[in-house]
């Protein structure tokens, strides 16, 4: 699994490498400059299409991408770590003080727990003794 994963991260870093050398090359080269620009034309099949055209879209697509990178990461840690941490840190302090009372409680109170026993112990009725039949 690790060597997939290992692959897999290669893979992108990689691809992501090569396509910032090639926006960068494109960049430099004077081809990218005018990408959104009037006299940029796409034609397919004979069919032109205005790139333009798309930049609302584009636009939108954004935005909408930055809205559900916030709500589905930055909406749950800052959920998590302004209610939850707080409220953890406050459960781990209040179980630490119960833990301390009762080790404090059991430390003074062992004598009159061990006196009681004692006296349960001499108070309970013994059994008798079953004489073997040989």
């Amino acid at each position: 699994m690790k060597t997939l994963f290992r692959l897999f991260m290669g893979l992108g870093v990689g691809l992501a490498f090569l396509m910032i050398i090639g926006f960068t090359i494109a960049l430099m080269s004077g081809h990218a400059h005018g990408l959104f620009s009037p006299d940029f034309d796409i034609s397919i099949n004979g069919e032109s299409l205005d790139v333009g055209d798309l930049m609302g879209g584009f636009i939108g697509l954004t935005v909408a991408a930055t809205v559900v990178l916030v709500l589905c990461v930055v909406l749950p840690l800052v959920l998590l770590l302004a209610i939850g941490l707080p409220l953890l840190i406050v459960g781990a302090v209040l179980a630490a003080l119960v833990a301390v009372l009762c080790g404090v409680g059991a430390a003074l109170g062992s004598p009159l727990i061990l006196f009681v026993l004692l006296v349960i112990w001499m108070i309970k009725p013994r059994k008798k003794a079953v004489a073997s039949a040989a």
